[in-house]
């Protein structure tokens, strides 16, 4: 099985509409559900995401939604004419969420947790994107650990993200900070 397919089932699986496979690269790259040194990621998500598709057909794990929009078979209709609703069908009962027991959920943190020392180690062969950054702030405030999350804000460039991310996060960076200072003194 492709790892670009893994991938983008895990971000589509997450997502709450059907994404184009440049969406679904660059989260899965953010997230860590995919890592590659290619140079065109985003093509060849979109060329495993076709052939896929091509061939298995209706056993495929994926539905071409409309022109490079892709979701998961079951999940969202395809497109009855161009202008319809891209939004999924409404299903009976809830939606079951099994992401605190899965093992798979814990090595995705644990990716990320060594990714994060790896960086602020000056280990990191690629460097992430302050967007990046900013997402691993706030993980880190809400795992506890504060120490990184108030160090990682100094590497993130305002001009680089939305100016309510930067405040977000700077608010995040400052609590993690204070919970540093407190546990200190």
């Amino acid at each position: 099985m492709s790892i670009f397919l893994d991938a983008a089932y895990h971000v589509l699986d997450n997502a709450d509409h059907p994404m184009s496979a440049e969406d679904i690269t660059r989260l899965a790259l953010d997230r860590g559900f995919l890592i590659t040194r290619g140079a065109t990621p985003a093509a060849t998500m979109s060329a495993s995401l076709y052939m896929d598709i091509k061939e298995k057909g209706a056993a495929s794990r994926f539905i071409q939604i409309g022109p490079n929009q892709f979701g998961i078979n079951g999940k969202w209709e395809k497109r009855s004419e161009p202008g319809s609703d891209r939004k999924p069908q409404k299903k009976e009962g809830k939606r079951e969420v099994r992401l605190s027991n899965s093992s798979f959920t814990h090595g995705l943190l644990d990716r990320e947790i060594i990714a994060i020392h790896t960086f602020l180690n000056g280990n990191s062969e690629q460097l992430p994107t302050s967007e990046k950054i900013c997402d691993w702030v706030t993980m880190c405030y809400s795992l506890g650990l504060y120490s990184e999350g108030g160090e990682l804000f100094s590497y993130v460039d305002l001009d680089e993200v939305n100016s309510w991310y930067y405040d977000r996060t700077k608010k995040m960076a400052r609590l993690c900070t204070l919970h540093v200072s407190n546990k200190q003194g």
